[in-house]
């Protein structure tokens, strides 16, 4: 009886334990995206965000990875329902599609962006089952003022 007993409490205990288990296994660490300034001032964060989203009718929207740093971040974005995960695309200059892509980026709480036409280019590839981008350096101009500009490079992936 006491063997019995014994067993019922060793299952009770091992069904208890096995209840108390985290039922949801722990989400994937966000690759981190990393990009550099002027040659000198490096950024890296995985406070990344990653959208896809239209106004009804499909006529303005598009697929954007964002970082949420307060005073240094960046906005990638594409006009098109999905992230390119190959190729390579020349910012602010429409494909033959018609397909555009497109950075931003605030530096020291400054906005700045690509220079149009200039023909600086993205590439897009796979890493680790998600896309990256990956940015040679190019010259970016303050909002509002040509005059100020900063030399940009980096990788930013899909978090």
């Amino acid at each position: 009886m006491k063997r019995f007993i014994f067993l019922a409490a060793l299952l009770s205990l091992a069904l208890y334990a096995a209840s108390c288990r985290d039922k949801h296994p722990p989400e994937p660490e966000k690759q981190y995206s990393t990009w550099i300034v002027n040659g000198t001032d490096t950024f890296r964060s995985n406070n990344v965000d990653a959208q896809i989203a239209f106004n009804p009718d499909h006529s303005y929207g598009g697929a954007v990875i964002m970082s949420h740093d307060p005073e240094n971040w960046f906005s990638l974005g594409f006009n098109t329902d999905h992230f390119p995960a190959g190729g390579f695309f020349l910012l602010y200059i429409p494909s033959d599609s018609g397909f555009i892509a497109a950075i931003d980026l605030y530096y020291n709480n400054q906005y700045y962006h690509s220079v149009p036409y200039a023909v600086d280019t993205l590439f897009a590839s796979l890493h680790h089952n998600k896309v990256s981008y990956s940015l040679p350096p190019c010259w970016f101009v303050k909002h509002g003022d040509g005059n100020d500009s900063i030399l940009v490079e980096g990788v930013f992936n899909e978090p």
